[in-house]
């Protein structure tokens, strides 16, 4: 029962925060199609990036030496969005971490870059205990 909460609280912090960064960022999307750039490349400007950490728990609370069970969150935000766009939350699973979402394994561009580059919010995660 423990572990359902837990997991409650970190999917609702999370959209919570994604919610909270994409309302800061609205923009218009000029209507622009972009087209395929040289070797893949993707390119964008970015209102915002960075990273969080949703929930955890520390070993001893009242002298705390390390952390665990808390999920990393990279996210993008582009300068110019597209109309109506909602945040996109990317979600590994298996054995597999976020990088999977960042690039290919020759390279090229991922699909986090795919969807900021169209214009939509992008936050990609790493599950506690996966990454």
């Amino acid at each position: 029962m423990r572990r359902m909460i837990n997991r409650s609280w970190v999917a609702l912090a999370l959209a919570a925060a994604a919610l909270l960064g994409w309302g800061s960022a609205r923009a218009q999307h000029n209507g622009k199609a972009e087209g395929p750039r040289p070797h893949g490349r993707i390119s964008y400007t970015l209102a915002k990036q960075g990273y969080f950490y949703v929930a955890g728990a520390y070993d001893t609370p009242a002298a705390p030496t390390s952390m665990s069970g808390q999920m990393y969150v990279e996210y993008q935000i582009p300068a110019e969005l597209r109309a109506g766009a909602y945040p996109i939350i990317m979600v590994h699973g298996g054995g597999h971490t976020g990088a999977g979402f960042q690039s290919t394994p020759d390279g090229r561009p991922g699909w986090a870059d795919y969807f900021v580059g169209h214009g939509w919010p992008v936050y990609v995660v790493d599950q506690p205990g996966r990454a």
